[in-house]
């Protein structure tokens, strides 16, 4: 769930592509359709939460993807959203989540039909006691077992592994 503070109050939007694309530093990429509450929102203050929602959290979801800013104040609405002030954003961070990060707005860039926004992590939590919530074909699904990797041995040469070490 991504969380954003505008002129209309706070806002959370379920995100169904978000990613960590860098280690050091911590880079969050999220990708919101053009047009939406939340972009506006970031677009304006430079900054967001992201929301990592715990198996336990599917009517959150449900609320927070099924509808928009525009039409209703979801963060307002009864006993859906529990909500802990952030450290060093503005925006609300949602109780309950496996990873809640704060980050700041650092590239913009519209690409195909959404708008990949990617922010610097500036402070996180993890909460290893929650398991998280997977989206996958319109369904949600929890952690299951470990799949073991069928690893197989590459026979390679000196001068190849060479070659890649000048590479990188």
């Amino acid at each position: 769930m991504i969380t954003s503070r505008g002129t209309k109050g706070p806002n959370v939007m379920a995100a169904e592509w978000v990613l960590q694309i860098s280690y050091n530093p911590v880079l969050i990429a999220i990708f919101i359709h053009k047009g939406s509450q939340t972009l506006k929102n970031i677009e304006k203050t430079k900054e967001f939460g992201v929301n990592v929602a715990s198996k336990e959290q599917t009517a959150q979801i449900s609320v927070a993807g099924g509808y928009s800013g525009f039409e209703i104040d979801k963060m307002d609405l009864k006993n859906i959203f529990k909500t802990f002030a952030p450290q060093k954003i503005t925006a609300p961070m949602i109780s309950g989540c496996t990873i809640n990060a704060e980050c700041k707005l650092i590239r913009k860039e519209k690409l195909g039909d959404h708008v990949m926004l990617v922010g610097k992590v500036v402070h996180i939590k993890h909460d290893d006691t929650n398991s998280p919530l997977l989206y996958h074909s319109g369904r949600y699904f929890g952690l299951g077992s470990m799949v073991e990797p069928d690893r197989q041995e590459v026979p390679t040469d000196k001068s190849t592994l060479e070659f890649f070490r000048d590479l990188a």
